[in-house]
């Protein structure tokens, strides 16, 4: 006769599906947008800092953000073709400062950073 205790049944699925569900919806990173396709420059006439990607620079309506070197940072979305534009007026960045870059979807968490340093246009 098998005797089984209701208890640990219950707790053992309880583990089991929380195992699962850890597996099965954990989201793996972004990558990381294509710095060569990234340009940062100092617009003299706007007086700030504009960051534009190319297409496929970021992964198509991805949040990418911006950060410099303080910690000032900025948030825009791609457009569908993976392009972006962010004026990014709040920061104190200068010519040859790097900016780091990130993005994510719904479908994967936060990338790695991918550094970029400001040019003149």
């Amino acid at each position: 006769m098998i005797i089984i205790n209701s208890k640990r049944i219950t707790s053992f699925l309880i583990v089991l599906a929380i195992s699962f569900l850890g597996v099965t919806c954990g989201k793996e990173k972004c990558t990381k947008p294509d710095p060569e396709n990234i340009k940062a420059t100092i617009t003299i006439a706007a007086g700030g800092l504009a960051i534009s990607g190319n297409v496929g620079s970021a992964k198509p309506r991805a949040t990418v953000a911006i950060t410099d070197a303080t910690g000032i940072s900025t948030t825009v979305t791609s457009n569908n073709d993976g392009s972006f534009f962010a004026p990014f007026g709040q920061s104190n960045a200068r010519l040859g400062d790097s900016l780091s870059i990130t993005q994510k979807t719904n479908n994967c968490a936060e990338s790695s950073k991918a550094d970029i340093t400001i040019q003149q246009p």
